[in-house]
C-alpha cells in the first residue's frame, strides 16, 4: 500500500475517492481527526488515501490533474502497511 494523498476536507476526499472508484483503482482511507476544530458542530479532519503500490502511477496521474491546481498536496511518502 502507498500513501497517495492527505485531503483537508470531505468534499476533497469524495471527489478523489469517486475518480479512483470510477478508474477500478482500490483504494482505502483513513481519517486524522483535529481534536479542537469544530465546525457547525462537526469534528473537522484530515483523510489520508491509499492505493495500492501497483497502482500508484495512474492514481498520482488521476490525482494531479484534478487537484493540483486547487492547492490540495500530493505526498511523495510512500508507506507500507
Amino acid at each position: 500500500v502507498a500513501h497517495l494523498a492527505t485531503l483537508p476536507d470531505v468534499a476533497s476526499e469524495q471527489l478523489l475517492c469517486g475518480i479512483l472508484k470510477d478508474n477500478s483503482i482500490p483504494f482505502m482511507r483513513k481519517a486524522r481527526s483535529r481534536a479542537g476544530n469544530v465546525i457547525v458542530g462537526i469534528a473537522e479532519s484530515e483523510v489520508d488515501i491509499y492505493v495500492s503500490r501497483d497502482c500508484l502511477d495512474k492514481a498520482r496521474e488521476l490525482y494531479e490533474a484534478f487537484f493540483c491546481t486547487s492547492g490540495a498536496e500530493l505526498s511523495e511518502i510512500d508507506n507500507e502497511e
